[in-house]
């Protein structure tokens, strides 16, 4: 049964095989990847064909040595006693404090016909490359299955036609979560992105583990794409920030991107679902700060951030460079002819002029690549100051690149001359993974912070893209409208302000988020005197002290603070049910004569903890608020 559903793995498999089937050199390679990516399943396969071919099979599993050395000797005496073994360890990061010893004294007593698999989640430490190593150990880091292999393993399950398209979307290449939503199906059994399926992907892949961090930071590293202790010293209304990163670093969930570290993306995708769905205010609020921190680190010298800003944003149509299966990439030999090949007939009068960036203006291109390295999508965008002076005479480029150099101060302004995708769904739809990418030029990026405006191009006939446009902000500018070699284009300019596109995004996460967004607090107002003024709200006495109170005549101070505040409360939240229960909230707790926080918390049905974080985040959208409220001192 297990051999029927295993597919892929062609590139390990097939030099692997060559080994098993030699007999005469040995090999060792280190297999590592997330959990769910199908490691354990691969050594069960090699296991298979070795045994297939007669050698004899030594498993260890590094969750039972309980890093013991007399263990591991003893698990592998009857392999260095033979002429012909193949080992296979799986979960090695469970048995690191053993590594030295298996690599200078367990090892070197092998054959030299031995075949050697370890597989963990983390790739192995720089100590199996050196003293002679390098020679004999390889490293493979195992990818997400393709969609063809998706799509045959999810047959071999049983499961076809279009369920069998949304599970392979849902699983994004994930052997076990293909395994998991393939034995459903659409009539029976928890649907894709369910609570059901997201709690068994959870504990599958993470166990007990998550008890053992602050709820806080597991929240952030849910909804954050990637953390580092900065991220959780501005997000985390409490609790340890420095903690709190070491915690999450031990998960075996996660692992290190640079100097930040991400959480497996389904363990990360379930999580946020849970916190979504648990907590609709909490994780609304959250997302927002998170976007507030990082919009301002973006701002501050650290653009390669407003990826991770970008990625807050859960709309497909408005999804900015994020992809967990593609990558953007600059132009190679071979691509021109790669387009070439892909293009109907009918599409060689554009294709001629589009060409001519590729050839003479490669600065310009930005490709979208697959597993394979082939090329799927490209753009082709520029700035006043970058474009090619032949670019003038663009048909479609020349009179955007002119408009923006005399209305964009500076021309600070990126203009999109293309966003070709190459690649369709089996359905025909455009896979929003390539389209997030190519909205996106990454040799751009660095420009992003600063752009004041994006001159986009929008096809006519494309009324979905127009839609999205008009939603976000854009202006359809008729007069730059341009038909060129067959193809009716639309200009569409979204205007960004001195804040750059890292403001745009920042308030378009608010927007989605239904959270009003303060973005510049002129005479900022911090969160402890907010909730002074607040608790004082009934004591005049106490009230009249606040220092928000500007007027001067000592009767009326309380006043005009108490009508400061009731009007800040008034703009700091949103209208949907979410903003208005947590307006209610703080208004239960300060401002209605019959509440309390006692009371407020009993009919809130909050947990002591969630009351009080909600509280916080509702005290510090008024002290914003209040940063741009200012009533008028009475005549």
């Amino acid at each position: 049964m297990d051999a029927a559903r295993f597919v892929g793995r062609d590139d390990v498999l097939g030099p692997l095989g060559e080994k098993l089937a030699a007999g005469e050199a040995g090999d060792l390679v280190f297999v590592h990847g997330a959990g769910g990516i199908g490691k354990s399943a691969l050594l069960r396969e090699v296991a298979r064909r070795a045994r297939a071919l007669a050698r004899p099979v030594y498993s260890i599993d590094g969750r039972l040595i309980h890093s013991s050395l007399d263990g591991l000797r003893d698990a592998l005496a009857a392999a260095l006693d033979d002429d012909n073994p193949v080992v296979v360890i799986d979960s090695f990061e469970r048995m690191t404090a053993l590594a030295g010893a298996l690599r200078d004294e367990i090892l070197p007593g092998m054959p030299d016909t031995a075949v050697i698999v370890i597989a963990g989640r983390q790739a192995p430490d720089a100590m199996w490359f050196r003293d002679g190593w390098e020679h004999l150990a390889r490293e493979v880091k195992l990818r997400p299955l393709s969609d063809a292999e998706s799509t045959e393993l999810l047959a071999r399950l049983g499961t076809t036609g279009h369920y069998a398209d949304a599970t392979r979307r849902w699983a994004k290449g994930s052997p076990l979560a293909l395994h998991i939503g393939g034995v459903h199906t659409e009539d029976e059994g928890p649907t894709l992105g369910s609570q059901g399926l997201e709690e068994t992907i959870v504990h599958r892949l993470l166990g007990t583990e998550i008890h053992d961090v602050d709820p806080e930071v597991v929240a952030i590293a849910a909804v954050a794409g990637a953390v580092d202790q900065g991220l959780l010293t501005g997000v985390m209304y409490q609790g340890d920030p420095k903690l709190g990163f070491r915690q999450l670093r031990a998960l075996s969930v996660v692992e290190p991107i640079g100097h930040r570290h991400t959480m497996h993306d389904l363990v990360r995708a379930a999580l946020r679902s849970d916190l979504r769905t648990r907590d609709p205010v909490g994780y609304r609020t959250l997302v927002c700060r998170i976007a507030d921190h990082l919009c301002e680190r973006a701002l501050s010298g650290e653009p390669a951030l407003v990826s991770d800003l970008a990625a807050l944003i859960e709309s497909d149509a408005m999804q900015w460079g994020v992809s967990d299966r593609y990558r953007t990439d600059r132009l190679r030999a071979g691509d021109v002819d790669d387009v070439t090949a892909m293009l109907n007939p009918a599409e060689d009068a554009w294709w001629a002029d589009a060409r001519r960036f590729f050839e003479e203006a490669p600065q310009c291109v930005t490709v979208v690549r697959g597993d394979s390295g082939r090329l799927i999508g490209f753009t082709i965008a520029t700035t006043p100051d970058d474009a090619p002076a032949w670019t003038n005479e663009d048909p479609i480029l020349g009179p955007w690149l002119a408009h923006a150099r005399s209305h964009v101060p500076d021309g600070k302004a990126i203009v999109w001359r293309d966003a070709i995708n190459l690649s369709r769904r089996p359905d025909g739809s455009e896979d929003p993974d390539v389209v997030a990418l190519l909205n996106v030029p990454a040799h751009l990026q660095h420009q992003l912070p600063v752009a004041e405006a994006f001159y986009g191009v929008v096809g006519s006939d494309d009324i979905e893209l127009q839609e999205v446009s008009a939603l976000i902000g854009a202006v359809h500018a008729t007069e730059l409208d341009v038909t060129s070699a067959g193809r009716s284009l639309q200009c569409h300019i979204m205007t960004h302000g001195p804040r750059g596109v890292v403001g745009q995004l920042q308030q378009l996460i608010h927007m989605e988020q239904d959270i009003p967004l303060s973005l510049t607090a002129p005479r900022p107002v911090p969160d402890t005197l907010a909730r002074r003024a607040l608790r004082d709200f009934h004591d005049p006495i106490a009230l009249a002290a606040c220092p928000l109170a500007e007027v001067s005549d000592v009767s009326d101070r309380a006043e005009y603070v108490r009508q400061l505040l009731l009007s800040a409360i008034e703009d700091a939240f949103g209208e949907s049910a979410d903003e208005q229960a947590l307006r209610r909230l703080v208004e239960r707790s300060y401002v209605d004569s019959s509440g309390g926080h006692r009371r407020a918390m009993s009919e809130s049905n909050l947990s002591r903890t969630s009351y009080y974080r909600h509280l916080a985040e509702g005290v510090h959208r008024i002290a914003l608020a209040l940063a741009d409220r200012r009533i008028p001192p009475a005549a």
